[in-house]
């Protein structure tokens, strides 16, 4: 019985609590100017992500093509021609030979 009338009080309270957030609107707007002037327009922002998902609506194969072309420009990095390493094997031979050298002189 007690917690029903604390509660009934208190949410009556609230229903006739009147908040004035008018004077929250200039701090807003300077925050947004704020935001704007350290990072960019937020809003031109959305409106590229909006452009570009209207691009893929447009054409949903697009992106996909988009894909296949840098997979296929990246191949021709993945291509190895062995006797670059053949040829530069000899000096790494020759700096493993020398590193075992030197352990052994700085082991003594």
């Amino acid at each position: 019985r007690h917690a029903h009338v604390v509660y009934g009080d208190s949410f009556a309270f609230l229903a006739t609590l009147q908040l004035d957030v008018s004077g929250l609107q200039p701090f807003l707007d300077s925050v947004m100017a704020d935001m704007v002037a350290f990072t960019g327009d937020p809003l031109g922002a959305a409106q590229k992500v909006a452009d570009r998902l209207a691009e893929i609506v447009a054409d949903p194969l697009a992106p996909v093509s988009e894909v296949v072309e840098v997979v296929a420009n990246m191949s021709r990095y993945l291509e190895i021609d062995p006797s670059y390493f053949v040829e530069h094997s000899a000096a790494l031979d020759v700096l493993n030979v020398s590193l075992g050298l030197l352990k052994l002189l700085a082991t003594y």
